[in-house]
C-alpha cells in the first residue's frame, strides 16, 4: 500500500505509481511468486497519468474510502 493522502493532483503521478510497483516487486521477491499481492494506492484521484504504468490488479481508494476501510 502506498498512501499519497497529501496529494492534490487530479492524476496519480508516474513516480507515485512506480513506487507502488516497486513495493509489489519487493513483496513478490520476499514472499515468492505464488504470494497474493494486491497493489493499493490511497490517492484523491483514480486516474494514472499517461506516462505511468500501474502494476497488474492495482486498486486505488480515496481518503473517504480509507476511513471506511479503517472502520471495517
Amino acid at each position: 500500500m502506498e498512501a499519497k493522502t497529501g496529494a492534490t493532483a487530479n492524476v496519480i503521478w508516474k513516480k507515485d505509481i512506480n513506487q507502488l510497483a516497486g513495493s509489489v516487486n519487493w513483496a513478490q521477491g520476499e514472499y515468492g511468486a505464488d504470494a497474493t499481492v494486491i497493489p493499493l494506492v490511497v490517492h484523491p484521484s483514480h486516474v494514472v497519468e499517461r506516462a505511468g504504468t500501474p502494476p497488474p490488479n492495482c486498486r486505488s481508494i480515496n481518503r473517504a474510502d480509507m476511513k471506511e476501510l479503517k472502520k471495517a
